[in-house]
């Protein structure tokens, strides 16, 4: 071989050649669209001045190449991944069914609704996986772009959820990291968060502007403290004490007035309870 070494020594290869190789020789042996993403060595073997360039694809096995929900270049970076199936689920648009759907190992299955995720909604993935030697990760797909929520989880029960903070489509995903098939039962849940559109029954109020609780309580309870809480961000403030206090809301939403009482009852104080609009929303005062 030493009398090889000078012309070995001018030989140039580009660092994609690897890749660009095996692409090649991929595209010209398979018309499927699943196909192995693995980067196989290239032995040289050296007669006279001529390189001959032998690449082993000996195993290969399918993997999707191109998805039309997950980018090329996010398939290639996801660990454990072998092959990649596409399954649209259906549904009366807020809840989705999915029914022992097999997963294989190193197999990644992408549930599609096919229904946008409005801005502040909420996807909800529950389920049950079954199988020997449990170990999944569990994520989504957003924009063609791929993020993991768990890795590596072994229990059998599933809850997720995705909050969307742009209306789009976005799609769970379940990796099978074992070395075992699994089965996966359960749904997807879409929740509204825009819950002034929801009706939350007689104990709410639901306002549709800026404006300001004016809260009279005359009843025969001792106030500890006044709540008002805010069912579209899940949050609550203490407003006071007093019997007659005010509270100022500066969005559009449900709400819930109540009290705690100096001997820990509760109190919803929407019988004593008057709203008082901002001008440009209301051309008058409000009595529930």
């Amino acid at each position: 071989m030493n009398r090889y070494k000078s012309a070995m020594d001018q030989l140039c290869f580009s660092e994609d050649v690897n890749d660009r190789i095996y692409i090649s020789v991929i595209s010209k042996n398979t018309n499927a669209t699943e196909r192995k993403i693995n980067r196989l060595p290239i032995v040289c073997v050296l007669t006279g001045c001529v390189a001959i360039i032998t690449i082993w694809l000996s195993g290969i096995v399918s993997l999707v190449w191109e998805s039309e929900f997950i980018s090329k270049e996010e398939i290639m970076e996801v660990e454990n991944l072998e092959t990649v199936r596409e399954i649209q689920v259906l549904g009366d648009g807020k809840t989705y069914c999915i029914n022992n759907v097999v997963i294989e190992p190193g197999e990644m299955v992408i549930f599609s609704t096919e229904t946008d995720l409005l801005s502040g909604e909420e996807s909800v993935l529950y389920g049950n996986l079954s199988g020997e030697n449990l170990c999944y990760s569990v994520g989504y797909i957003h924009e063609g772009n791929y993020k993991e929520l768990i890795s590596n989880i072994r229990v059998s029960k599933v809850s997720e959820t995705i909050l969307s903070n742009e209306t789009g489509k976005y799609y769970w995903c379940v990796l099978n990291v074992s070395n075992t098939v699994m089965i996966f039962d359960g749904n997807v849940q879409t929740e509204t968060r825009h819950l002034i559109y929801k009706n939350f029954g007689e104990e709410v109020v639901v306002v549709d502007g800026a404006c300001t609780f004016i809260i009279n309580y005359h009843g025969e309870a001792i106030i500890e403290e006044i709540y008002v809480y805010n069912h579209q961000t899940q949050t609550e403030n203490k407003v006071g004490h007093s019997t007659n206090t005010i509270y100022k809301v500066s969005v559009p939403g449900a709400y819930t007035v109540y009290a705690i009482t100096k001997e820990g009852g509760v109190i919803n104080l929407k019988d004593y309870l008057t709203i008082e609009y901002e001008a440009e929303n209301s051309s008058g005062i409000l009595e529930l």
